[in-house]
């Protein structure tokens, strides 16, 4: 029906369109939306018969924009006869340009193909996908510097945008190919700023500061890639931990001139775990306040899968004196096949002997709340917060019991907490977030909401939990287009983010979109826990059976 109605109305249109240079008939119109209707149907052969009808008499040139994709995913050599002609009409057109590259390459033509690239990249600059392109061009001619400015190009003409982080990784590799270390660090902090569940990120950061020297950053970077990554990496969690020891070690020199120990590590090293426990038990014997033989232990205890003997020997350690380390190492455990129960069980002993001891206590709660035993986490907190001096120390102990308190739905506790944490930091961010998403949830204070995250969007504007909260005022306005704008973007840039994905489906449900909400939930369901499956379970059942 609405190609009839096309048809109706492009009758007078063909007629005025005479003065143009090239004028659009009726009957070319007709046929290209034919072909456009089989193409994007999935019907390749009709669609082929259409688009021949359409150009067999050279028609406008603009009709290429939807022949051209047509050839490239059926048929890509079809696309080098013509290719010459459509210089004029699309050289300004990067989407086009970028296929007849393809198409280009797929022929042999690499040369032309790269030149085509590069010399669109000239006026395209802000493109992503044509900058990674013309830098992957420059990384295989083996010119790095020449990639690096390519890169650089792209980055300082385009907005920020959270998919940069990609730029920035390829651009720490090539700074650090060319020893230029601290661009290299600059570059590599800025992607895992960006996209901070990138793990291949997370393991360059931490390769790049062991190299530099700088232990700590590399515990945290290996930490943080074992946290990420989606399987168990037993190279990554040895290496913690023998990272770990080296940290303690007066230095290298001295330490593993001692016999005892380069002879144990040899053998762990050689894999002889059993041998070199017995000579890390000399070392230890022959020297017991030795930090580095103690973790030495460990390490070896953790390969050999003994691992209440690991804990056993760190809380024994932490008992007789609570040094950093000793608790440390006992955290560092959580990243390895160590059982968590273990290792909270080690804490609990030391915390009977120890009660005061602010650093065992943070230690345990970070894996009380990684091991989701809020119960048990929040007294802890409340604890350790009164006993804390330090105010930003203060604020953050404070921002997790409100995410506690937002969990468990204790709406008074959660903003008495969070107006707390406002007075001991009012530039820390996340608190500002909750607190705004606190009032626009409950509908509160739409507007002390907005004044909230306009201040924490003038500091981290393409965040995107926090623009889900910006989405979440606009919703509660009733100013849906803006909400689902901005909801998009999130989504694009979470893609398994529940809490985002359920705000998008509830937007496509206002707008009307009833089906899209429906698929916006079912994906949703993918990455949900049980109680949120639930939840979104109600959700779809009710918008499916609801009449229209």
């Amino acid at each position: 029906m609405l190609y009839l109605l096309i048809l109706l109305l492009c009758a007078p249109l063909a007629c005025t369109a005479k003065k143009d240079p090239a004028p659009i008939h009726c009957n070319e119109l007709h046929h290209f939306m034919m072909a456009s209707y089989y193409h994007f149907g999935n019907q390749p052969k009709e669609a082929e018969y259409w688009y021949k009808l359409l150009h067999q008499n050279n028609s406008n040139k603009a009709f290429y924009v939807g022949y051209i994709p047509f050839l490239a995913a059926t048929n890509s050599k079809a696309l080098l006869p013509i290719i010459d002609r459509l210089d004029d009409a699309f050289s300004n057109n990067v989407e086009i340009q970028l296929i007849i590259a393809s198409a280009l390459e797929q022929s042999g033509n690499l040369y032309r193909a790269q030149e085509l690239l590069m010399s669109l990249f000239e006026n395209h600059k802000t493109h992503q996908e044509l900058a990674f392109k013309v830098a992957q061009i420059c990384i295989n001619n083996r010119q790095p510097e020449k990639a690096l400015a390519v890169i650089d190009a792209h980055l300082n003409n385009s907005p920020r945008k959270p998919n940069n982080f990609i730029f920035y990784f390829l651009k720490a590799q090539l700074a650090m190919g060319l020893n230029k270390a601290k661009e290299a660090l600059d570059a590599i902090t800025m992607c895992i700023e960006q996209y901070p569940k990138f793990d291949k990120g997370w393991l360059l950061y931490a390769v790049m500061h062991e190299q530099a020297g700088n232990i700590d950053n590399a515990l945290n970077g290996f930490t943080s890639f074992l946290e990420v990554f989606p399987e168990r990496n037993n190279e990554i969690e040895q290496h913690l931990i023998q990272l770990a020891v080296k940290q303690r070690l007066p230095s290298a020199s001295e330490t593993y001139t001692k016999h005892c120990i380069s002879k144990a590590l040899a053998l762990f090293e050689q894999r002889e775990y059993r041998k070199a426990l017995q000579e890390i038990n000399i070392c230890i014997h022959d020297n017991p306040q030795s930090a580095e033989a103690q973790l030495a232990k460990v390490q070896v205890l953790v390969a050999q899968k003994s691992y209440d003997q690991a804990v056993d020997t760190l809380v024994s350690l932490a008992l007789n004196d609570a040094k950093t380390e000793w608790l440390e190492a006992l955290h560092l455990l959580y990243a390895t096949p160590t059982p968590p129960t273990l290792i909270m069980q080690g804490y609990e002993n030391i915390l009977k002997k120890h009660p005061h001891n602010l650093t065992a206590q943070l230690y345990y709660l970070d894996i009380l709340l990684k091991e989701q035993k809020t119960e048990q986490a929040l007294p802890l907190l409340l604890k350790a917060e009164a006993a804390c001096t330090d105010t930003a120390v203060k604020a953050r102990i404070l921002y997790q019991c409100a995410l506690i308190y937002y969990d468990t739905n204790q709406q008074e506790e959660l903003r008495k907490a969070l107006l707390s944490i406002r007075k001991y930091d009012k530039n820390f961010m996340p608190a500002a977030n909750l607190l705004a998403y606190h009032y626009a949830e409950t509908g509160d204070d739409l507007a002390q909401a907005q004044q909230l995250i306009d201040q924490v969007l003038a500091h981290h504007p393409e965040n995107p939990h926090f623009l889900d909260t910006q989405a979440l005022i606009r919703y509660k306005q009733k100013n849906y287009e803006q909400a689902l704008a901005l909801l998009e973007k999130c989504a694009n840039i979470c893609p398994e983010d529940v809490t985002i994905l359920k705000h998008l489906s509830k937007t496509l449900y206002k707008l009307g979109n009833r089906n899209r909400a429906v698929q916006t939930l079912q994906t949703a369901q993918q990455f949900a826990t049980h109680t949120e499956q639930a939840q979104l379970n109600t959700l779809i059942t009710r918008w499916s059976t609801k009449k229209t």
